[in-house]
């Protein structure tokens, strides 16, 4: 569930959807990579405060032998954003360089506070689609996000649906988790 939420917080910013409320984007057929670029302003770095609720998630296909996974109940965590991962969006995502090169937003709209995106990734075998729409400022958004990953082991499929919040509480502290690790912060 953390790396879920930090892969997350990675692609909000690498969507640019993090801009003010007055920016305007619209793109169609873009790279990560492309929309990364149009990011006109950023969230604040700081410490975060995420909340991540799965609302739905499904798995289908396959040996018909597999348990249903249980619902994750919902998780929050605090991250720290540095000023360096909010001038590159895209050094947050550290190892899913095969998002960047597999996947191409097929629209995506940044207007008036809002973000409205749908992307498909091709990895071989395995098929990603997806969509996102939330709210944004420099300081807190919200994220709805439903997903399809096809042509799994087995043939499965699974469908997710996800929502997450975030807000700025504050300069980092010392220990946070930085964005984009995925191992817990030490303790003490």
């Amino acid at each position: 569930m953390r790396s879920m939420m930090l892969v997350s917080l990675a692609a909000c910013m690498a969507l640019g959807a993090c801009g003010k409320g007055g920016e305007s984007v619209s793109m169609t057929n873009a790279s990560m990579d492309q929309v990364a670029k149009v990011q006109a302003a950023k969230l604040q770095p700081g410490q975060w405060e995420m909340r991540m609720e799965q609302v739905s998630s499904e798995t289908t296909g396959g040996s018909g032998t597999l348990p249903a996974m249980p619902k994750m109940p919902p998780s929050t965590t605090k991250v720290c954003l540095t000023e360096a991962q909010v001038n590159d969006p895209k050094a947050v995502f550290g190892g899913a360089p095969q998002m960047q090169k597999n996947c191409v937003y097929d629209s995506f709209t940044m207007r008036g506070g809002k973000i409205d995106a749908k992307l498909h990734c091709d990895m071989g075998n395995i098929k990603v689609e997806g969509t996102n729409s939330g709210t944004f400022t420099e300081t807190a958004f919200t994220s709805e996000s439903h997903s399809t990953v096809s042509g799994l082991p087995g043939g499965m499929t699974t469908k997710s649906h996800m929502k997450m919040d975030a807000r700025r509480l504050g300069e980092c502290q010392p220990g946070d988790l930085k964005a984009g690790d995925t191992k817990a912060p030490p303790q003490g």
